[in-house]
């Protein structure tokens, strides 16, 4: 689907509540591992900022020496790309540096947990101040 502008995206849906399923152009996502999974749940979860790569490699692999770890990050990011038909995309969901790592503000995604987030935030602001559920609630 076209952005505003006009180069094609895939959209990436991606659950997390209840059964983990990614799905790219409404075709499921297939995971080499499941690290790789865990990795794209993360990233989409804390989608606000980049992730270090130092950071990512020891909070995923935190027995790991730091050379292994960072091999092991490079190698992950490489299987998520491909689940996710990232690698020759001229629109990455990713944006992948030699530093960072995170799931494209900008791009064409959806995650269940963001928009459940949202619902609780417009409550709150509308109705969750102690009152009565309201119609719209």
């Amino acid at each position: 689907m076209p952005n505003e502008d006009g180069r094609c995206m895939s959209h990436l849906a991606i659950n997390l509540l209840g059964t983990f399923q990614a799905t790219i152009a409404e075709q499921s996502a297939h995971f080499a591992t499941e690290k790789a999974r865990a990795l794209l749940a993360y990233v989409a979860v804390e989608a606000g900022r980049p992730h270090r790569r130092e950071a990512l490699s020891a909070l995923f692999w935190p027995d790991q020496p730091e050379a292994a770890a960072r091999a092991n990050l490079r190698q992950t990011l490489h299987r998520l790309r491909l689940a996710i038909e990232d690698v020759e995309s001229p629109n990455p969901h990713l944006l992948v540096s030699v530093h960072d790592v995170q799931l494209d503000p900008a791009g064409d995604h959806w995650l269940d947990v963001a928009e459940f987030e949202r619902y609780v935030t417009a409550y709150r602001s509308h109705c969750g101040l102690g009152l009565p559920l309201c119609a719209v609630c």
